[in-house]
C-alpha cells in the first residue's frame, strides 16, 4: 500500500505536526485506505483547552472550548468532532480506539471505515455543553441528534442484514439547561459542538496494554507510564457499560487477546463524559478538600459507579448527575469539615448550593425513619457498587444516604502504576519554534 499501490492509499496515516493538525485532516482522511488508521496528535493545547482564544479554536476545529477543570478532555472532544466532520463529507465514519490527553498535547488513534450507514449516527452523537463555569463547574450534555431503535414488524429481519436498518434518525430536544444553573444560580455558557461518542476501545485498549506488558523494557524505556496511561484509559469505561456490553466483555484472560478488533457499533453514545475533581467543589463553598478515596466510596455506597479520569490526577468520573454530587459535598461540610462562619458571601454559588441543604435534612430524616437495610418497595434502598446488578435502575439522586465510605472508594490493592508521571523539569513543554539561521 502506499503512493505505489493501484488505489495510492494508505493503511495508517500519522499527522504529528507543530502546532495543530488541522490543515492535514482533510488529506488524511482522503489517503487512507477503508478501515485504516488515522494517528492525530495536536500541541495546541492554548487553543482547543483554553478560553483565550475561542475565535481560533472555533477557525481551527470548528467548536468553541469548554472551561474548567475538564477542558483538555472538552477539546479531545472537540478535535474527535472535527475530524469527524470531515470524514463524513465523503461518506466515512470514524471510531476512536484511544484518545489521550498527555502533558501539553493530545494524541488519538482513529479507525475510518467508508459507511454512509453509519455516517447517519454522527449527529446522535454530537452535543453541545452547557457550562457553568463561572459558578459551580457543573455541565448539562445538549444532543444535536438522536437515533432511535425501532420496532415493529420486518424490523428483526432487517436487523440481520443491516445492523443500521431498523433506527430512526431526527433532531434532539432541547434545551437541557436553563440559562441560569439550577444548582447555584450562575450564568450557563455553551461548548462545543463536540464528540459526544466513546472515546476508547476497550479490545483495542486491552490489545495494546497487553504489548505494552510484553515488550522489551531494554528498548521501551517508558513502558511504567504506557502500562499507566493505558489502565487508566481502560478504567475510564467503567461508567460507560454500552461499550462493554456492544464490543465484549473484559477479557480475565488478556494473554490471548483476540486476533481483530471489535467494532463499537455507531450508535453508541457515551452519557457520562468529563469529570470534576473534588477539591475544585469545595472551592465553591469555601471548605477543607475532601479525599478522593472518600468522595468515591461515597458514590459507590449510593450505588453509583465512580473510577479517575486519565487526563489529571485527583480527578472523578462518575454516573453520577449533580445534583447527586453536590449532595455529597453537602454531607462533607455537615459531617466532616464544617464551613467557618463569614466565608461564605450571600448571592455566591457556593452560598446557593448551601441553602439547597435544608431539604436534604429532611429527607436524610425521612431515611433514618424507615432504616438503612434494604425496603421491598426500594424506596429509600442503600445499594453498594458490589450489591448493584448490572440490571438495576440508577438511584434517586435526591433520596440516598451518604456514608463517606473510604475503604470502598480506594483501589484494590494490586502493583502499582505510574498513572500521571510528573515533568522531568520546570517549565516544561513545547518550546518556541525553529528560526532559520539568516
Amino acid at each position: 500500500h502506499g503512493p505505489h499501490h493501484v488505489n495510492a492509499k494508505y493503511d495508517v496515516i500519522d499527522l504529528d505536526p507543530y502546532g495543530t493538525a488541522a490543515p492535514f485532516i482533510d488529506a488524511a482522511l482522503q489517503g487512507l485506505n477503508d478501515g485504516g488508521l488515522l494517528c492525530v496528535t495536536c500541541t495546541d493545547s492554548g487553543v482547543f483547552a483554553s478560553c483565550g482564544y475561542p475565535e481560533k479554536t472555533y477557525s481551527l476545529y470548528g467548536g468553541m472550548p469548554v472551561k474548567g477543570a475538564h477542558s483538555h478532555e472538552g477539546g479531545l472532544r472537540i478535535i474527535l468532532n472535527s475530524i469527524a466532520s470531515a470524514a463524513a463529507r465523503y461518506g466515512m465514519a470514524i471510531e476512536p480506539l484511544l484518545s489521550l490527553s498527555i502533558d501539553f498535547y493530545v494524541r488519538m488513534f482513529v479507525r475510518v471505515n467508508r459507511s454512509p450507514a453509519d455516517v447517519k449516527f454522527l449527529a446522535g452523537k454530537t452535543t453541545i455543553v452547557y457550562d457553568c463555569d463561572a459558578g459551580c463547574g457543573a455541565w448539562h450534555p445538549q444532543m444535536l441528534g438522536r437515533n432511535t431503535r425501532q420496532t415493529g414488524k420486518g424490523q428483526i429481519k432487517g436487523q440481520e442484514k443491516n445492523p443500521t436498518f431498523n433506527f430512526k434518525h431526527s433532531i434532539a430536544q432541547a434545551p437541557s439547561a436553563d440559562r441560569l444553573c439550577e444548582h447555584c444560580g450562575s450564568r450557563m455558557h455553551v461548548a462545543g459542538p463536540m464528540w459526544a461518542g466513546p472515546i476508547h476501545n476497550p479490545t483495542f485498549v486491552e490489545r495494546v496494554l497487553h504489548d505494552a506488558k510484553n515488550a522489551d523494557k531494554d528498548v521501551y524505556h517508558t513502558i511504567p507510564r504506557l502500562e499507566g496511561m493505558l489502565d487508566t484509559a481502560l478504567d475510564e469505561l467503567v461508567v460507560c457499560e454500552d461499550v462493554w456490553d456492544r464490543t465484549g466483555t473484559k477479557s480475565e484472560d488478556s494473554s490471548a487477546p483476540p486476533s481483530l478488533i471489535a467494532k463499537t457499533p455507531p450508535e453508541t453514545v457515551d452519557h457520562h463524559p468529563f469529570f470534576f475533581i473534588p477539591s475544585a467543589l469545595s472551592k465553591v463553598v469555601h471548605c477543607q478538600a475532601p479525599g478522593e478515596a472518600a468522595v468515591k466510596g461515597a458514590l459507590r455506597h449510593a450505588g453509583y459507579k465512580a473510577t479517575r479520569s486519565h487526563c489529571k490526577p485527583g480527578s472523578v468520573k462518575t454516573d453520577a448527575p449533580w445534583s447527586a454530587i453536590w449532595k455529597i459535598m453537602r454531607e462533607w461540610v455537615k459531617q466532616r469539615a464544617p464551613i467557618k462562619e463569614g466565608s461564605l458571601k450571600e448571592g455566591t454559588a457556593g452560598w446557593n448550593i448551601m441553602q439547597k441543604s435544608e431539604g436534604d435534612v429532611e429527607m436524610s430524616n425521612g431515611e433514618k425513619d424507615a432504616g438503612e437495610g434494604a425496603n421491598s418497595d426500594g424506596s429509600v434502598d442503600v445499594v453498594t457498587e458490589k450489591e448493584k446488578g448490572a440490571d438495576s435502575p440508577p438511584p434517586d439522586p435526591k433520596n440516598f444516604k451518604v456514608v463517606f465510605d473510604e475503604a470502598l472508594g480506594r483501589d484494590k490493592p494490586g502493583r502499582r502504576l505510574v498513572r500521571y508521571q510528573q515533568n522531568p523539569r520546570e517549565n516544561w513543554g513545547p518550546m518556541a519554534r525553529a528560526k532559520g539561521s539568516g
